[in-house]
């Protein structure tokens, strides 16, 4: 339900013409579509990179920040640690530059969960910072899993 409240949203926005409205429901879109029964690991990457790519280019810093905090989350259930780690040292600095101190915070404790549990053998609790609970992560269901989704490789536009 949430996932197909997140996908009205966004379409309502590309109606009227409000990039900006799109944006702010990508992160929480991504993360939706990597954590439903209907698992879309590769759309969330991809969604979620496109949002920080269009974030940066339009000066969204904020949604910016919120779309690394969602990739660095669907890279952990793609069962790729390394890349949410960079993608949450990124969130960390600039949330820091921008003053957005509950998201640096975030980022930074995410970040020293990813160094203190080392998959597969431990499970890692990520608690969402809005919205409520959710499930909570186990690495062996998430890293190397049998038929487990993985992101796409980024694609460099070649732009930066």
């Amino acid at each position: 339900m949430r996932r197909e409240l997140l996908t009205a949203g966004c379409e309502r926005a590309d109606r009227n013409g409000h990039r900006g409205k799109r944006l702010l429901c990508n992160p929480a879109l991504a993360r939706a579509m990597a954590e439903g029964p209907q698992r879309d690991v590769a759309g969330a990457c991809a969604l979620a990179r496109r949002t920080i790519e269009d974030a940066d280019a339009l000066g969204f810093r904020p949604t910016q920040v919120q779309a690394q905090l969602a990739l660095a989350r669907v890279l952990v259930l793609a069962g790729e640690p390394a890349e949410a780690a960079a993608q949450l040292r990124a969130a960390a600095i600039l949330a820091a530059r921008i003053g957005l101190r509950a998201a640096e915070a975030e980022a930074l404790e995410r970040l020293a969960a990813l160094r203190r549990v080392p998959p597969p053998e431990a499970a890692a609790a990520w608690s969402p910072p809005v919205g409520g609970p959710e499930p909570t992560l186990h690495w062996s269901s998430a890293a190397g899993a049998p038929g487990q989704q993985k992101c796409a490789p980024r694609v460099s536009t070649g732009s930066k």
